[in-house]
Formats: structure tokens, sequence, C-alpha cells
């Protein structure tokens, strides 16, 4: 299969919005305003799938890869798959669209990505080990002082 011209395999549509001024900045609104919905839904599923230590973590500032990512964690490897479950089954009822899955047979370490969040659901052993909260804080520090 060959990649069409101007684009690389796995990379993400990215269109260029015309426009006055003010129609892009009603457009960046309302994209804003989506994905703080999704942000909610999100929040919603973890909650009612007992996911434990649920930290958001802003990043659309820093990378391209998301606006926000969702951390998480769950008690055992079925925990994990639960909470992935009702982010993909529940998510997809309340009009939420997954990009990918990762990590989903191991259960260690699962990643939802809806595209503009990315929602990782961790062992406990793993989250403490990849720690990723601390390097997106020392991530902001560093693009602070700068």
């Amino acid at each position: 299969m060959s990649t069409p011209p101007g684009r690389w395999r796995g990379a993400r549509l990215s269109t260029t919005t015309t426009g006055s001024p003010e129609q892009i900045l009603r457009i960046r609104e309302k994209a804003t305003i989506e994905t703080l919905e999704k942000l909610r839904i999100v929040q919603e599923i973890l909650r009612e799938k007992k996911a434990e230590d649920v930290e958001v973590i802003e990043v659309g500032t820093r990378t391209l890869i998301a606006d926000y990512f969702v951390i998480a964690s769950g008690t055992s490897n079925t925990h994990i798959r639960a909470i992935a479950d009702g982010l993909v089954i529940d998510g997809k009822h309340r009009g939420l669209k997954k990009d990918r899955v990762e990590g989903y047979k191991e259960a260690r370490w699962v990643l939802v990505d809806y595209g503009d969040i990315v929602v990782h659901i961790f062992a406990p052993e793993e989250r403490a080990y990849y720690d990723i909260e601390s390097l997106w804080r020392e991530t902001a520090i560093k693009l602070g002082s700068s």
C-alpha cells in the first residue's frame, strides 16, 4: 500500500483552516469545547469503573500528540481491562470515537487514544516505574523557565 503524497503512514490528517480571524477563533473555540466535553465523559466513565488516582494533565501547549493525558490506575489486570472496555464501549454509546487501543492483552499499561485525549491506565507498579506525571510536570517547569 503506497502512502499518498504529502502524508506519512499513521499521521493524522491536518487541515488548513481558512477564513477571517473571527471565524477561525469560533472554530477553535468549538473544538476546545468538544475536547472538554470528551474529557468530562472520559472522567465520568473512569469514576463509574472505579479507576484509582485519576490525574488529568494538559499537554496541548507542549506537544502535538494530544491536548490532554488522563492517567489512572487499576487494581488488577481484570480491573484494567474493565476500565478500558468501559472507555471503548460506554464511550462509543456516549459519542466518543477512539483512534486505537494499545496494551490491552497484557493489561499492565493500556493506552486508549481519542486523538486529542490519550488515556493511560496503569497497574500500580508500572505507574510508579514509568512515572509519566513527573515527566510532564518537569516539562512544564522547563518550558516555563525558558
